[in-house]
């Protein structure tokens, strides 16, 4: 079991395809100081700055599966991670939600 939370944050490399760099002890960070951390984990990926910890350790993943919007996504969890998060694309329209009893 892990004792701390670490956060991996799906990162698009363009053509080269996607890496997940990790934030650690995210549980002893405000929100300005993982905001940072992503911006910081970010720019040294894609300009192949990450060392081999900087993508490790991870125990929860969040990715958007497009800017553009997806009808369909398989997320994959790399072990030992427990949860990979997908969040869909934000849209400024109404949107209709019926439950049906």
């Amino acid at each position: 079991m892990n004792d701390r939370i670490t956060i991996g944050l799906a990162t698009s490399l363009g053509k080269e395809g996607l890496i997940v760099p990790v934030i650690k002890y995210t549980d002893h960070l405000f929100l300005l100081g993982i905001a940072n951390s992503i911006n910081n984990l970010t720019t040294r990926a894609r300009n192949k700055q990450l060392q081999p910890d900087g993508i490790s350790g991870g125990t929860f993943t969040i990715t958007n599966h497009s800017v553009n919007g997806s009808l369909l996504a398989t997320p994959i969890i790399h072990q030992p991670q427990s949860v990979f998060s997908g969040i869909e694309m934000i849209q400024k329209r109404v949107m209709l939600h019926l439950k049906i009893f």
